[in-house]
């Protein structure tokens, strides 16, 4: 009975210690599980469809919150913001284009985010955006807390 007793536990005991690692390593290593965004601003940079924004740290509800970039396809009208925070990444902003017709509000179609111990990675995937974009911006207002990120597309930069 003893004999049974101490290898039940030695199997417990490992399968924590196991489970313990496994956890950390997942914590510790700064993996982006759902979308590989340092291979797609690169390919976005090369083929000249990456867009920086104007202010790209704020702070939002008392965390810095930055963005890495705009990724706007103008052949298909869709658009890929992607957002980086220590906690968390906002969940539904708004989304404004502004065209030479006027403003038009969009709203997200997809998107994903994934935790790290030290940082929260997320993007925003639009669809369907009009043409002949001349500003993106991606903004949220929530119990007094604010942030406001603005990507110039077209038209240069003094469009307002």
């Amino acid at each position: 009975m003893k004999k049974g007793l101490k290898i039940f536990l030695t199997i417990v005991e490992y399968l924590l210690l196991a489970f313990i690692a496994y956890t950390m390593l997942v914590l510790l290593l700064p993996i982006d599980r759902l979308y590989d965004y340092p291979d797609a601003i690169k390919e976005a940079k090369q083929n000249g469809s990456y867009y920086e924004p104007r202010q790209p740290e704020q702070m939002y509800f008392g965390q810095k919150l930055s963005s890495k970039g705009l990724i706007y396809d103008k052949q298909k009208n869709e658009a890929i913001i992607l957002l980086a925070g220590r906690d968390f990444i906002p969940s539904n902003p708004n989304l404004t284009v502004k065209t030479a017709a006027g403003k038009t509000a969009v709203f997200s179609k997809g998107g994903g985010s994934s935790s790290g111990l030290f940082q929260t990675t997320g993007y925003y995937h639009y669809e369907n955006l009009p043409k002949n974009i001349e500003r993106i911006t991606l903004s949220s207002d929530r119990y007094g807390e604010s942030f406001s990120f603005t990507y110039v597309v077209g038209g240069g930069e003094n469009v307002e």
